[in-house]
């Protein structure tokens, strides 16, 4: 018979030979790199070899959310007294290992990481039986989003930030409302407070979903959704060939990450969950910084200014060069956007 304390150890055991496994693969990396992450034209193996062990070493943390739902995360915990931690918030359907190498470099740069799966996303539980978006009220992200802050980074660490992309950002402005007491500051890359709905206008766009969510098509893909580029050339989110690559290998490999689509339901929720933030009046004690991208054909970046316009607390940088994912850029953007993160951290 197996006892509980032999199956802690045998836990134990594993995260230990993760960790050196960790360790050899970053000193395969420096050596064959020269103590250097390389550039992206070099990246693909440094990520195979390097990133992708290091992110495997995390610790794994795993969270009832709202509605009993379970939630998957992962946390790089620096040695040391406690001090700074950074949560990552990704974007609509993607899963936290795709955020590895923004991971491993805010660790890099002395920073305790942690990033957690949405529901129905990632490695989270799924809501309905389909490789798609779909949520009940979009509190409940909010809602899970915090209750991973509380639970596993604020209890640990003096200062608590949060990193949020795209629906990410979305969700973060809306904690940063409701919760300001749980975090120190927001980084919003991109974020969702408005989406494009082309062909239509938000009005009417509005006005349709709520109408087949009521006529209970809520579970059906949504109204005028588009399927994700088949390839490099016709993506719409970043100029990083390798990056994009890396992201779609990563779905490849690991198929049951896979969100193809949205739903009504899940897009209705987004217009309430922008419209909310919109409506807000100047409610931020926090500071937030908005990373705004040059090009963006998922959100509309004049919503930015204007909120970052009626939150005195709040700065926005615009980084020439970029698409909508910023932090999955060409080297030289992406540097520029990790860069300000860091100063807005230190400087908080």
């Amino acid at each position: 018979m197996i006892t509980k304390s032999y199956e802690s150890q045998l836990a134990k055991d594993d995260i230990m030979i993760l960790r050196l496994l960790f360790l050899g693969a970053l000193i395969f990396g420096q050596i064959a790199y020269g103590f250097q992450k390389p550039t992206e034209q070099n990246l693909a193996p440094f990520h195979a070899n390097t990133i992708m062990p290091f992110f495997n070493s995390g610790k794994q943390i795993n969270v009832i959310g709202e509605k009993g739902i379970q939630l998957k995360g992962y946390g790089f915990i620096q040695s040391g007294p406690a001090s700074t931690a950074i949560v990552l918030a990704p974007g609509w359907g993607e899963a936290a290992r795709k955020y590895a190498e923004v991971t491993y470099d805010l660790y890099e740069a002395g920073y305790s990481v942690f990033v957690m799966d949405h529901r129905g996303q990632g490695e989270s539980q799924r809501i309905i039986n389909c490789p798609c978006s779909y949520v009940e009220d979009y509190k409940y992200y909010v809602e899970d989003l915090a209750k991973f802050i509380r639970q596993e980074v604020r209890p640990h660490f003096t200062k608590v930030f949060l990193v949020g992309h795209s629906m990410g950002g979305g969700i973060s402005a809306n904690l940063v409302q409701r919760y300001p007491e749980i975090i120190d500051g927001a980084v919003l890359s991109s974020p969702m407070l408005q989406v494009i709905t082309d062909p239509y206008n938000e009005v009417v766009a509005q006005s349709l979903t709520k109408a087949m969510v009521m006529i209970g098509k809520g579970k059906e893909r949504r109204l005028f959704d588009k399927d994700k580029p088949a390839d490099f050339a016709t993506n719409i989110g970043t100029h990083s060939e390798v990056r994009y690559k890396i992201s779609r290998d990563l779905i490849e490999l690991n198929p049951a990450l896979k969100t193809g689509w949205a739903t009504n339901r899940w897009l209705n929720e987004v217009f309430e969950m922008t419209n909310n933030i919109r409506k807000s009046k100047d409610e931020t004690k926090v500071p937030v910084m908005i990373l705004q991208s040059e090009v963006d054909k998922y959100v509309v970046n004049s919503t930015q200014n204007k909120l970052c316009t009626a939150w005195k607390n709040c700065v926005l940088h615009p980084i020439p060069g970029t698409l909508h994912e910023i932090l999955m850029e060409s080297d030289a953007a992406r540097n520029k956007a990790l860069g300000l993160i860091k100063e807005f951290v230190n400087k908080n």
